[in-house]
């Protein structure tokens, strides 16, 4: 009996170091096709060794065990894409959205609380600027104007103050010229009456 216990315990270790190995070199497959090879046939059936089987039910459980801790991995991990996935779109929808403004922000000058594209800015202000060229132009040939105008009027002063000094100055000839003419008219009345 102790002989047995040594050979149960031997054969168990055995085939755990072997399921070890197993599981390692082979896939579970493999294994079986390899189970499968080393039954005996009895009739149309095969017979299975319980120990291949058992080591055959572990490999699957742990094959088992590590897909569906692999589909959890990978779910996982897929979720954690998928969030990233919404993350990205939802900051590609914001960056989109404040490419756009940023674009409007660039293509618009807001003037006087006018908002304004830059092109129909730059109409406004060369408009603006063109018509103040053509005010000072306007401003400086009346200027001018004005400038010709007070020098004439200056020319007519002066020669109008010149002609009034001539005829103030002919005036007193002729009136010195007629008092005296006057004064002697006088004189040679007076004389007359003086002699009569």
């Amino acid at each position: 009996m102790i002989i047995r216990r040594i050979l149960c315990l031997f054969f168990l270790f055995s085939s755990f170091s072997g399921y070890a190995q197993l599981s390692d070199s082979l896939d579970i497959q493999s294994y079986y096709q390899e189970m499968l090879d080393g039954a005996q046939t009895f009739k149309q059936y095969k017979v299975i060794k319980k120990v291949d089987l058992t080591l055959f039910e572990r490999i699957l459980g742990d094959t088992l065990k590590s897909s569906a801790s692999e589909i959890r991995t990978h779910a996982s991990r897929v979720s954690t894409l998928e969030s990233e996935l919404e993350t990205k779109k939802t900051q590609i929808t914001e960056l989109q959205s404040n490419l756009e403004t940023s674009e409007s922000l660039n293509s618009n000058i807001n003037f006087l609380g006018m908002e304004l594209s830059k092109s129909g800015y730059n109409i406004f202000v060369w408009t603006f600027i063109l018509l103040l060229i053509a005010g000072v132009v306007i401003l400086l040939l009346t200027m001018q104007s004005n400038r010709k105008n007070v020098n004439n009027a200056k020319k007519d002063l002066e020669a109008s103050i010149h002609e009034l000094k001539e005829f103030k100055t002919n005036s007193f000839q002729k009136e010195t010229k007629l008092r005296r003419d006057l004064q002697t008219a006088l004189n040679k009345l007076e004389e007359g009456k003086t002699r009569f």
